[in-house]
């Protein structure tokens, strides 16, 4: 059967699974109604950035995100070895977020410099329907007083549902934020470590937050009531520090559910 006698419906069903570079990649250029499909009917594009080529890198920014920004959905860009400076060039090539009006999901690892992660959590607020952010700062140095205004500003932002934070390797404890956030309802943090003592202020700045995933430190002499937190519903915690576990027994039994 000729591909080509395939309606139009099944295509763009079939564009929804596959990454917008590789959909670039092997349809653009075929013919007229193919250039269509990607430019004027297919509406929901995901970019994975992470193992691109810079030639197609810097192609499918220049040459086709203009046309298509309205319809990103999902973005992931990464600094590696295999794509150097990739958010910088990114940021140059982006004039305006402002027209990514349907982008709900954004993942940027190894952000190179705290002025960028700023820059970056700025041009978040700009993004009208985002949903879900992945921050991943595995090589960044960064301080806890110059951690807590990126915190807030996470915690500020107007629809954000979920967030997976990953500071790296480390032993210091997590920034807590200092302000409240009405939508966040799934939480990872992974390097960064809080303190029994601390979880009460996290649900209360989170009062929405139904899934919680943290590293735990505790002390044998910690002393805390745990706030009543009935949103929460699923929770994984790895806990060190410890010798004595029953502190995470009167822990667990003081969830709702």
């Amino acid at each position: 059967m000729d591909i080509e006698s395939f309606p139009n419906e099944i295509f763009l069903e079939l564009f929804d699974y596959i990454n917008g570079i590789d959909l670039f990649r092997a349809f653009y250029g075929l013919n007229s109604r193919f250039n269509n499909l990607l430019y004027k009917q297919f509406r929901t594009y995901h970019f994975q950035f992470a193992s691109i080529s810079k030639f197609y890198f810097d192609l499918i920014c220049q040459q086709h995100i203009p046309f298509i920004a309205d319809k990103i959905v999902g973005i992931c860009l990464s600094e590696s070895y295999n794509t150097p400076e990739q958010i910088n060039l990114f940021l140059s090539y982006i004039p305006s977020w402002n027209q990514f009006t349907c982008l709900r999901t954004l993942s940027l690892s190894n952000i190179p410099s705290l002025e960028i992660l700023l820059k970056l959590l700025d041009i978040c607020h700009q993004l009208c329907n985002l949903t879900h952010l992945r921050l991943s700062l595995l090589y960044l140095r960064i301080s806890r007083p110059e951690l807590q205004p990126v915190i807030n500003n996470i915690w500020s932002l107007p629809k954000l549902i979920r967030c997976d934070f990953d500071i790296g390797i480390s032993l210091d404890l997590f920034c807590l934020p200092t302000t409240i956030s009405s939508t966040l309802q799934y939480l990872s943090v992974k390097g960064h470590h809080l303190e029994w003592k601390q979880i009460n202020r996290l649900f209360k700045s989170t009062p929405c937050l139904t899934h919680l995933s943290i590293y735990m430190a505790m002390s044998d002499h910690d002393n805390y009531k745990l706030f009543y937190h009935p949103a929460l519903i699923k929770l994984k915690i790895d806990v060190f520090f410890s010798s004595d576990f029953s502190q995470i027994v009167i822990f667990l039994k003081a969830l709702p559910n």
